[in-house]
């Protein structure tokens, strides 16, 4: 049963956050680098990321344990927020769609 427990706990804790914190880098980067966002939110992005990144360690260190709602909760209001200062279109869109 302990197996079934770690097993279970590592799918839904340092699993879960660790790609998570690549999904929020795979925003905020691209976010950064092609000024689709205020760079004030890539950056906060990419330290919500670097968070649940280091999360990983708390497979080995318990108490390091704490990363884990610090870059889960955190980076889902995150995500909202990002997707309210994302743009409604692509620029040069309207030029495409002309030509």
């Amino acid at each position: 049963m302990r197996v079934a427990q770690l097993i279970a706990f590592a799918f839904g804790g340092f699993g879960h956050v660790v790609t998570f914190g690549i999904l929020l880098a795979g925003f905020s980067i691209p976010g950064l680098v092609f000024g689709l966002m205020p760079r004030w939110v890539c950056w906060v992005g990419l330290v919500l990321a670097a968070i649940c990144i280091l999360s990983y360690f708390s497979m080995i260190f318990p108490a390091a344990s704490i990363l884990l709602p610090l870059g889960r909760f955190p980076g889902y209001l995150w995500l909202i927020a990002a997707g309210f200062t994302l743009p409604k279109r692509r620029r040069g869109a309207e030029e495409q769609a002309t030509t």
